[in-house]
């Protein structure tokens, strides 16, 4: 019973610190994408001041 427990225990850390590593690998691609079309805006912008 003890170690089935802890067994499923160490299961559920496991599967915990993966959901994290995924979310900050997606908040981190999020933070890129958001990124680039903030650059993308401010391209189109100057280019819509220049012309």
């Amino acid at each position: 019973m003890c170690m089935s427990f802890v067994a499923l225990n160490a299961k559920i850390i496991l599967l915990c610190s993966l959901c994290e590593v995924f979310f900050q690998l997606s908040y981190t691609v999020h933070l890129i994408s958001i990124y680039k079309w903030l650059v993308s805006i401010q391209f189109a912008i100057g280019d819509f001041f220049l012309t």
